[in-house]
């Protein structure tokens, strides 16, 4: 629920691409695209034939130019000296934004990562899973920063998010012994998103909420509060520069009557 819709005016340009668009059988095409064509790969350049173009050449989706450049523009980044976009990322932002039922969503982007295909995901796979995910959805929202040094803190931030979210006992539940094993199965994973990221307790799990975990956890809220702050220093350093000569000469005027004064009464030698 409360997925972004296409802006207004650009339906025609990029509804077709437009994740919202599609239904969850048009993703698992896609899923099955990148897996035996593009060949599994996972930072995908922009052209070839296994680049990202090709990725969404699919035979029932007319994917415009127009959107595969807004998509790139946004969830694009560096990875050495050529810019690429993360594959795995790109899939699971389309079952996230699909049109589908949420457990069929989960069970989804589970199946993923689950890159042994054994109904569990390892402490890697959720890290490349919180990785990719948290870069596709808040650079496909426009909430990454732009910065250098702002964007390497974001993945900082992003990589630390999935190793502790690994300890997170919201997630990784004891068993029947009080033992806790480094695996997240499918029930654990599935209990995180419907219970834990329900925000409101209403029993569904919108993409706001998703949002705003992966926005919180990555520090973009405290990054804009830390923004906000020194916005706020930096007009108070101006306004205390602006403050009238008059005022802050008052002190030493008082000093310097105090001692003529002083010296008016001292008595002469």
């Amino acid at each position: 629920g409360n997925a972004p819709v296409v802006p207004a005016g650009s339906e025609a340009e990029l509804g077709s691409g437009w994740p919202t668009s599609w239904k969850i059988k048009d993703v698992h095409a896609l899923k099955s695209r990148w897996i035996q064509v593009i060949g599994m790969h996972f930072g995908l350049q922009r052209t070839g034939d296994n680049g990202f173009d090709a990725l969404f050449n699919l035979p029932d989706k007319d994917v415009s130019k127009a959107y595969l450049d807004l998509l790139w523009e946004r969830c694009q980044r560096p990875m050495g000296d050529i810019e690429r976009i993360d594959a795995l990322g790109v899939v699971a932002l389309y079952y996230i934004m699909c049109d589908a039922d949420i457990n069929a969503k989960i069970s989804a982007v589970f199946a993923l990562f689950d890159f042994n295909r054994n109904n569990e995901i390892s402490k890697d796979e959720l890290t490349i899973l919180f990785m990719s995910v948290c870069y596709a959805l808040l650079g496909f929202m426009e909430k990454i920063p732009v910065e250098q040094e702002k964007l390497h803190a974001f993945g900082t931030r992003c990589e630390k998010l999935a190793i502790d979210g690994f300890a997170f006992k919201a997630m990784n539940k004891e068993d029947e012994d009080g033992n806790v094993d480094d695996v997240i199965s499918r029930q654990e994973f599935t209990d995180f998103i419907t219970k834990e990221l329900d925000i409101d307790q209403d029993g569904s799990t919108t993409i706001d909420e998703v949002l705003s975990f992966f926005s919180a956890a990555a520090g973009t809220a405290e990054e804009k509060s830390a923004d906000a702050a020194e916005e706020k220093s930096a007009d108070a350093d101006a306004a205390a520069e602006e403050k009238p000569a008059d005022a802050e000469e008052k002190p030493a005027d008082a000093a310097e009557e105090k001692a003529a004064d002083a010296a008016e009464e001292k008595p002469a030698d």
